[in-house]
């Protein structure tokens, strides 16, 4: 039998207040697998301003109006993904919610598809991710290998693509540590847990010299994850580096810095192999957390001796720095 997923397809108005909780509320309630939005995006800006579309100084106020018009009426699409083994249940359950919610402003239905069309519909609407000046995250089939600061993804299904926001939030912290790490004259160890496609993991061995372990439990994440490493390395640049299971993980060694993009019960399920890979003053990323979760896990890995330094949120969720100070 061929694999398949299910996806909810909701469509809105643009200025629904509804989609931020609808969002959070599909993964922290319905074990939602990945999501992407449809906007209003640049195309549709150009079809429907036809002979008014221009370049070169501000547009006109009925121009703007116009556009102000679609965009209240236009709707767009927040694709939502199921793809575990009850994802049937859970896409159901979903829509269930989604009907009681009661809103006229909602479109919905749930659509059946082979495993084998996922990485078509990413190629279809996913677009380049830029983070910062220097991290930007572009998709493989635009890879130009003259091109070595981008990062490559070839976008697998719930494995880390930087459109999720504690993807994005995690690759900005690193962001922020890319001038400190560069002065460093020994060689960063790093490790990825819960690596999924490795894209933390890339961004920290392309801008700082380390070594990276990539772990994770999802053979397919580490399968798309090595594919990602040969689309962002040649051979040599990745000794010291090494992907692995979570079971072939090295138990007590060292790290200076660990990123751990997972959700909150596995954060806490891990947090002594996080103690463990930790030195004195590790700086620990941490993220998949919702709004309301961070305190908890604060508090938590404060009894290990980790002290929160920073705290970044988008959309309601949240990515923390964490240092250990003893």
């Amino acid at each position: 039998m061929n694999k398949v997923f299910f996806q909810v397809v909701v469509e809105y108005v643009l200025d629904s207040s509804l989609l931020e909780d609808i969002n959070r509320t599909a993964f922290s309630e319905f074990n939602c697998g990945g999501s992407q939005v449809f906007d209003f995006n640049e195309q549709q800006v150009d079809y429907l301003l036809g002979s008014d579309a221009y370049v070169g100084g501000e547009l006109p106020e009925k121009v703007l109006a116009k556009i102000d018009t679609a965009q209240a009426t236009e709707k767009d699409s927040h694709v939502f993904f199921f793809y575990d083994e009850s994802a049937q249940e859970s896409a159901t359950s979903f829509c269930s919610y989604l009907k009681n919610l009661d809103s006229e402003k909602l479109v919905f239905n749930i659509e059946k598809k082979a495993w084998e069309d996922w990485n078509q519909e990413w190629k279809k609407h996913y677009k380049p991710i830029v983070v910062s000046d220097r991290i930007n995250v572009f998709p493989s089939w635009l890879k130009d290998n003259n091109d070595t600061n981008k990062i490559w993804i070839n976008p697998g299904m719930g494995f880390g693509t930087g459109t999720h926001e504690t993807t994005f939030l995690c690759l900005g912290f690193y962001d922020s540590f890319i001038e400190k790490f560069s002065k460093m004259d020994d060689t960063l160890a790093v490790l990825d847990l819960g690596c999924g496609s490795g894209i933390l993991g890339i961004a920290a061995k392309k801008f700082t010299k380390c070594n990276v372990d990539f772990c994770d439990i999802d053979t397919d994440a580490l399968d798309n994850c090595v594919e990602n490493l040969a689309l962002n390395f040649i051979d040599g640049e990745l000794d010291g580096s090494s992907v692995c299971s979570r079971e072939k993980l090295v138990k007590n060694k060292r790290y200076n810095f660990i990123f751990a993009n997972i959700l909150e019960p596995v954060l806490i399920a891990e947090q002594k192999t996080i103690l463990a890979a930790s030195l004195v003053g590790t700086d620990l990323i941490i993220s998949g957390l919702l709004e309301e979760q961070f305190l908890n896990i604060v508090n938590t890995y404060a009894q290990d001796g980790w002290k929160l330094i920073e705290k970044r949120d988008k959309n309601g969720w949240v990515a923390l720095h964490l240092n250990k100070e003893c």
